[in-house]
């Protein structure tokens, strides 16, 4: 479903000068938006409102997935969802298989199998069904490959990633595969410096579109802002500090880049061609107590030290509120859908075993301060369209294609079902 009969028609496009500064708190519920072009790049300024007006809802169609009961209904680990007008693909990383159930939530069949040969994996992410119906599943076992099946789940091919040589340096990985508007395949790449890696920010990070297995054009790369992430921890293992502003990037099927810093709600959109579209909008922080930001200290080193016994936070301290947004996701029917914090609460009657410095997070351990997000959607061209409230639970793999939504739900008992939604607008609402 495209986009234009998605969202509304436009109200009106206002010419103005647009700042750096943030933006001030909207004057009203009415979409306003200023809009000035120079050059190549354009800037898209939302003041107020939204092309929806409102708020979008999710209505659930579907739930597939028992707490006990047949195997194929009972998920482990859900790394990737896929849908087709027909069919929908489930990737279980923990059975490891791929099951493929119809939109009445019949289990069909699965793809492919454990193993180290031919059409097996070991642990699968990633799938993409192509318009020719044929399901490409990557895995980052062996040094990376891809999976090639029939739309009757028949292996067709295995291309082992460590074997493309696009040239340049550049190492091919699964860990991303994205569907292009014009049906080729982006893997996930990086590409290493001619001299010492001096850090992470020497190695770029890109994709390169595949057909049949063969690097086709340029390696695409993510773009870069001057921005050094705050650091903590002992060299050589330092982490980024919980919540301190860092880059995003995303990937879409229409070849764009999506990137920027989440210190303030800016992001911009690079278009193949050249063409910038640089996105600002108004923004209302969301606080972080300090019982939250000691939690979160603790909990970092019990992690860490399940394998550096002696690691310990060294600061700074965990800055007072959550970044603007927290990441990027690919809408199949040409939108950006961006990941922003939502307020959270400490659980009830949560275990705190963190309190021991020595104690680590083990299997079955529920984080007492859960993040809570819901979904910003904009259109490639930086109009914001509205807010998607997500549904309770832990939220995983999600696929956007117009008007369906499907994702992996885990509710507080770790029962996880892949639940089907439409978007009802809010005019559908009254």
């Amino acid at each position: 479903m495209s986009v234009s009969r998605f969202a509304p028609v436009a109200l009106a496009i206002g010419v103005l000068a647009c700042s750096s500064e943030p933006i001030a708190a909207p004057a009203g519920s009415e979409w306003q938006r200023t809009v000035e072009t120079s050059g190549n790049v354009t800037t898209v300024t939302t003041l107020s409102g939204s092309v929806w007006g409102g708020t979008a809802a999710l209505q659930e169609e579907l739930s597939i997935g028992v707490e006990a009961g047949e195997p194929h209904y009972m998920f482990g680990q859900i790394s990737a969802i896929w849908a087709t007008e027909e069919e929908i693909y489930v990737v279980d990383y923990q059975a490891p298989a791929v099951r493929v159930f119809d939109h009445a939530g019949n289990h069909l069949r699965d793809i492919g199998k454990e193993g180290q040969g031919p059409g097996e994996f070991e642990r699968p992410g990633r799938i993409v069904v192509d318009t020719d119906g044929r399901v490409f599943v990557g895995q980052t076992a062996g040094g990376g490959r891809i999976n090639v099946y029939s739309p009757e789940g028949e292996t067709l091919d295995t291309w082992a990633l460590a074997n493309v040589q696009p040239g340049g340096g550049v190492r091919l990985s699964a860990t991303t595969l994205i569907l292009g508007d014009g049906g080729e395949l982006y893997v996930r790449g990086t590409r290493l410096p001619q001299g010492p890696i001096v850090d992470e920010r020497t190695i770029v990070q890109g994709t390169y579109a595949l057909r049949d297995g063969v690097p086709e054009g340029e390696f695409l790369e993510a773009p870069g802002f001057d921005y050094q992430p705050q650091r903590t921890g002992q060299a050589p293992y330092q982490l980024t500090v919980p919540f301190s502003p860092i880059e995003r990037s995303g990937f879409m099927p229409s070849g764009a880049w999506v990137a920027g810093v989440n210190d303030d709600y800016h992001f911009e959109i690079h278009h193949p061609g050249g063409h910038v579209v640089k996105v600002q909008r108004y923004w209302d922080p969301i606080p972080i107590s300090q019982e939250e930001a000691a939690y979160t200290k603790r909990y970092l080193e019990s992690a860490v030290r399940q394998d550096l016994p002696d690691w310990r936070y060294s600061g700074p301290e965990v800055p007072p509120h959550r970044p603007a947004f927290a990441s990027f996701y690919p809408d199949y029917s040409g939108r950006v859908m961006v990941v922003v914090y939502d307020e959270t609460r400490r659980l009830e009657d949560c275990d705190d075993i963190i309190r021991d410095p020595d104690l680590t997070p083990g299997p079955g351990f529920r984080h007492c301060w859960p993040a809570r997000y819901f979904w910003d959607a904009f259109d490639l061209e930086g109009d914001y369209l509205g807010r998607i409230d997500r549904p309770e639970g832990t939220v995983t793999a999600p696929f956007f294609n117009g008007s369906t939504f499907l994702m992996a739900v885990e509710d507080e008992w770790g029962t996880i079902q892949v639940k089907k939604y439409r978007v009802v607008l809010p005019a559908e609402n009254g």
